[in-house]
């Protein structure tokens, strides 16, 4: 880590161990032996890719992952975005139709309270005609 610029070391220690990982698996290192290793050997590793000990392996492999198309991997992939498709779909119907059942709750319970409010009304004016009758008949 040494050969490193400033720079690189400091983008290499505040590098995540997933970040690094998955860069020395792109670049054709073993994935199980690699799994083994503990941060600081990731580290050293990723370094030598930095400084360019192994630019030459590095650069195939890559290389192969570029060019690289697999038509049953981007078959599935594409299912596999309808299928998400679908589900987002799914998601949003079943939303639209609570939304509309809340809806037709909210409704229901304001004319319950219409209905209400009306009956309230019409005992508050008996009552008043009771009362207006009660003093007409006191008056008399």
């Amino acid at each position: 880590m040494e050969q490193l610029t400033a720079k690189q070391r400091e983008s290499v220690s505040k590098a995540s161990t997933r970040y690094i990982l998955n860069k020395l698996i792109n670049l054709g290192e073993d994935e199980t032996a690699i799994m083994e290793l503990d941060r600081n050997a990731l580290q050293k590793l990723w370094a030598k890719y930095l400084i360019g000990e192994k630019v030459a392996a590095a650069k195939e492999v890559a290389a192969e992952v570029t060019t690289g198309y697999d038509p049953e991997i981007e078959r599935i992939r594409i299912e596999l975005e309808r299928e998400k498709l679908q589900e987002q779909k799914k998601i949003t119907a079943l939303k639209e139709k609570e939304m509309a059942e809340q809806k037709a709750l909210k409704e229901k319970e304001l004319k319950q309270k219409e209905l209400e409010l009306e009956v309230r009304r019409q005992e508050i004016r008996a009552a008043e005609a009771a009362r207006q009758a009660a003093e007409q008949a006191w008056k008399e």
